[in-house]
């Protein structure tokens, strides 16, 4: 693959979360995956970011959110096609998960947040722009804290909305 080919890499990020929702069988029996959209649709709105760029900046970000209410399908995400070692408790395994995401990002040459298009949205901006049932199971917070999480530079501490440990 050709590194320099922008179209390429954004091609195989959006294919991969996008494969994603296919693992985690949503729209099936789990229809969970689907809020990764919607904190990726907020940066597109307010800053009217590339669709794929937007997904592939919020899919680890989600990843993380999510694995507080099925941590078992992230468990398995994270050790069987990441190869993280299973023996290590949940926050680890998602930290280490996330971790390879964002290096795999890094090494392509894809933005790790979308702070280049200005500060998060505020509040009300979210809270007007999303419906109830975008959210999911996640409350205003933590949706709010993983469109938050976005717009973090790479060296910046992301919000502890995240997971339960063991």
């Amino acid at each position: 693959m050709d590194l320099t080919d922008k179209r390429a890499r954004g091609n195989i990020m959006w294919a991969s979360c996008v494969n994603t929702m296919g693992v985690f069988r949503s729209g099936v029996d789990h229809p969970y995956p689907w809020t990764v959209f919607s904190v990726s649709y907020i940066p597109r709105v307010a800053h009217h970011v590339p669709y794929r760029e937007a997904l592939t900046v919020a899919y680890p970000v989600w990843l993380k959110g999510i694995s507080r209410y099925h941590m078992e399908d992230i468990r398995d995400l994270f050790t069987e096609v990441f190869d993280v070692d299973a023996s290590l408790d949940d926050a680890a395994v998602v930290e280490a998960g996330c971790a390879c995401l964002r290096e795999l990002m890094e090494q392509s040459g894809i933005p790790l947040s979308l702070s280049a298009y200005g500060a998060c949205p505020s509040r009300e901006f979210v809270q007007s722009s999303l419906a109830k049932e975008d959210f999911g199971e996640f409350s205003f917070e933590e949706m709010y804290g993983m469109i938050g999480d976005c717009y973090r530079k790479p060296e910046s501490k992301p919000q502890s909305y995240n997971h339960k440990t063991n």
